[in-house]
């Protein structure tokens, strides 16, 4: 706001709402998912009753794209950004290829990072606790400076 003032925040509030909606009317096409819930502006949740959303991110994943998963409620989030203006119809149509797949091969293994919410499912919450504390520890990580030579 300080950088952009009240009328660049307007705008760009505008195109990510555009973004997001875009992203929405091709999840309500979509017979397997939904968004159970309308976020204000720069978050899409996405689940799904019949497909493994893990796996749906997963794919994902693998075309190259970032997800956000949760647990309870199995969801997977897109969080919208400044980048979606040059990639949001590669994106869409990427979660159109990823949501096919996974009705063409239903025992897809899910990979990456979905996989960590997919498998802590599974898990009892204080078996869950502590692994999540260990995953977010080492994956928050930050590498320590080389030293020159």
């Amino acid at each position: 706001l300080m950088y952009h003032g009240m009328a660049g925040y307007v705008e760009a509030a505008t195109r990510f709402h555009g973004y997001k909606r875009r992203i929405e009317e091709l999840v309500e096409r979509i017979p397997e998912l939904y968004c159970p819930v309308q976020a204000d502006v720069s978050i899409v949740p996405i689940a799904s009753d019949t497909l493994d959303i893990y796996a749906v991110a997963s794919l994902l994943e693998k075309r190259g794209w970032s997800s956000f998963t949760s647990r309870d409620p199995p969801l997977m989030q897109i969080c919208i950004g400044e980048v979606h203006a040059r990639v949001l119809d590669d994106l869409l149509r990427d979660l159109e290829d990823s949501v096919q797949e996974l009705r063409d091969n239903p025992g897809t293994h899910i990979e990456g990072g979905a996989a960590v919410y997919g498998a802590a499912k599974l898990l009892p919450d204080e078996v869950l606790s502590e692994v999540m504390k260990n995953y977010v520890e080492v994956t928050l990580k930050v590498k320590p400076k080389e030293k020159a030579s």
